[in-house]
């Protein structure tokens, strides 16, 4: 089974130093069930990882000493390597070698570098600052890193203990993380981690309320205020900014003296109303706080994307004077976001549309044709003698044709058609815009006269063919899988044919 027990981990979370304050701890990062990947083995390791993370938060709410800190930071580290080798161990024995195996790979040796790279100043206000950024980069990436590439991996190998083939089983999971509700809840989960910054926000804001009752925590309140990497916003009733610290200054371009008095929406772009006809503002004083994705604009123009949580201050009579608002660069949680999409839409070695891509474009293309009236040509392509220049040559001599190929396929096609790379040396060519099947014959011409031209590859002159078979929408059937198979079932009957040349089905 894959849920077996782990081999000799690592220590468990440190317990509490001698001289640490007593103080109940609160996490920063909620384990919920929509972390859990299917695998006994990764999601024991996975919360181990998180409570690991959340101590090493809670030392640091403590202001705990540079060792009790180096030592929580420590312990994270070897267990995150040894969480690593026990899932590339498991992908060896499923994968082989294969795609899933080493692009994962590669996510935890970038990570590896990273962590490598963390250096922490002796103490004091340097060390506080640097330790939150470091939980920040932390945070966010073991978030992804669980909704992504092992939440794929884990899919992919109960698919496989089902006895699906491993190509089969992964167009099957990319297909499933791809729907709709996968994406929302993966978004919902790592949204779920910024739920902490209205508690910080609530608590900046009390700090305020109280400044004439406790002069310490007035003090306390404007050094979080100053020194806060995140940026924080003070508005009236009326949405005008009241307070700002430098960060929130930094992210606008604009010195806190020109700040002051602007309204709030003319800085923070995406503060637009709801269906309902509230203002974020009017929701947040309604509930008491709101949350969201905001777009911060730069003097300069520049734009950058934030999460902002927004609470009300009240009165003694319950009314609303103030709004407190904190904000959190995601650019990189969303540049991260972007690259785990394409990796789920384009294929790994050649840079085209996946499977996964190809069937969303065909979709498509059928409904633009139809709605123009015109034919759609879905060609199936298959290499004549890959097999023996890859068995002769090697693998690498091998995946350089195969871009080689990609690249001419690429060159000769229209803005509007696409290329895809189905498998192996299998590709996909969807072809629009014509009146009649025969319309699309000299472009397929070309296509095999461009892959039969000698290719000089790793030093070695090289030459393959194509077989391609075609189908042409609506004349053939109306469903995308059935497209394909179609177009299949004509490439194998070039093939039979004498290869180096395309049937129509």
């Amino acid at each position: 089974m894959i849920s077996k027990p782990d081999p000799d981990p690592p220590a468990q979370p440190p317990t509490r130093r001698a001289g640490t304050p007593d103080a109940e701890q609160v996490d920063i990062f909620h384990w919920s069930p929509q972390f859990e990947t299917g695998l006994a083995i990764v999601d024991d390791q996975h919360r181990l990882l998180v409570g690991l993370l959340n101590r090493l938060a809670h030392v640091l709410a403590l202001d705990a000493d540079r060792e009790t800190i180096d030592e929580a930071l420590n312990g994270l580290r070897e267990y995150t390597v040894f969480h690593f080798d026990t899932e590339e161990a498991l992908m060896r024995e499923a994968f082989g070698g294969d795609e899933i195996e080493t692009g994962h790979v590669a996510v935890h040796q970038q990570f590896q570098q990273e962590a490598a790279g963390i250096v922490l100043p002796e103490g004091g206000q340097a060390l506080h600052d640097a330790m939150h950024r470091v939980l920040s980069m932390l945070t966010r990436w073991l978030a992804f890193h669980i909704l992504g590439v092992d939440r794929r991996m884990a899919k992919v190998m109960l698919a496989l203990e089902r006895g699906i083939g491993l190509e089969q089983a992964k167009a099957q999971v990319d297909l499933e993380l791809a729907t709709p509700a996968a994406i929302d809840a993966l978004i919902d989960a790592v949204m779920g981690m910024y739920d902490k910054l209205s508690a910080r926000t609530h608590e900046l804001a009390r700090e305020v309320e109280e400044r004439k009752q406790a002069e310490v925590q007035s003090r306390r309140a404007a050094i979080v205020f100053e020194h806060a990497i995140d940026a924080i916003v003070v508005v009236d009733a009326g949405s005008c900014i009241v307070d700002a610290n430098p960060s929130f200054c930094d992210i606008v371009g604009q010195a806190r003296e020109r700040v002051l008095g602007q309204p709030l929406p003319g800085l923070i772009e995406s503060l637009q109303h709801d269906p309902a006809g509230d203002s974020i503002g009017l929701q947040a004083v309604r509930s008491g706080q709101w949350s969201g994705e905001v777009w911060s604009r730069h003097a300069s123009g520049e734009r950058t994307a934030h999460w902002m949580s927004l609470s009300a201050v009240y009165d003694e009579r319950g009314q609303a004077v103030h709004l407190v608002g904190v904000l959190s660069n995601i650019s990189q949680l969303l540049k991260r976001h972007r690259q785990m999409e394409r990796l789920a839409y384009h294929d790994a070695l050649t840079g085209l549309p996946n499977r996964l891509f190809l069937s969303q474009r065909l979709k498509e293309a059928m409904h633009d044709a139809r709605r123009r009236g015109e034919q759609l040509a879905v060609c199936y392509l298959d290499l004549d003698g890959f097999k023996p220049i890859n068995d002769r040559f090697g693998h690498a001599t091998g995946d350089k044709l195969l871009q080689t190929v990609a690249s001419r396929l690429q060159a000769l096609v229209r803005a509007n058609d696409t290329v895809a790379r189905i498998g192996g040396d299998e590709f996909a060519l969807l072809l629009g815009g014509f009146r009649c099947a025969e319309d699309c014959s000299p472009l397929i011409r070309r296509v095999l006269a461009a892959i039969e031209s000698p290719a000089e590859v790793e030093g070695h002159l090289v030459t393959v063919t194509a077989s391609i078979g075609i189908t042409v929408f609506p004349d053939d059937a109306s469903e995308p899988d059935t497209l394909l198979r179609h177009a299949d079932a004509a490439m194998y009957l070039a093939k039979r044919s004498g290869r180096a040349q395309y049937r129509f089905h």
